[in-house]
């Protein structure tokens, strides 16, 4: 699991997180969201090298990583890959990708309106 950060102009940087998590992390992940009264909490995962990162994971987010995780009929912990991609004008680009899946789940976020846990 790694963090990888690079910038494609002044205007756009990217930020892409590996993440490996078992169908109980994002049950318990989602169910904190849930809790939220807002949904808009920055969600702290486990990323590379033993590190932590607060991502934008909103309800519907998580709610597609466990369902894929759970099509896939997975007992170890799966591998997702999200790119924050931040833009110095509008809201950032969230994608999550899992290789077991047909398809990427794709979202917009304002990154100022998430508040640390």
């Amino acid at each position: 699991m790694k963090t990888i950060h690079f910038v494609v102009s002044e205007e756009i940087s990217m930020t892409e997180y590996k993440l490996n998590l078992t169908d109980f992390q994002l049950a318990i992940l989602l169910d904190t969201v849930k809790g939220f009264v807002d949904n808009k909490k920055l969600i702290h995962v486990p990323v590379g090298g033993g590190g932590v990162a607060g991502l934008p994971l909103t309800q519907d987010a998580l709610e597609w990583m466990l369902d894929a995780y759970e099509k896939a009929g997975l007992e170890e912990p799966a591998a997702y890959t999200v790119m924050v991609e931040e833009t110095q004008q509008g809201p950032a680009s969230i994608t999550i990708d899992f290789a077991q899946a047909s398809n990427a789940y794709a979202y917009k976020a304002n990154l100022a309106e998430f508040d640390e846990q």
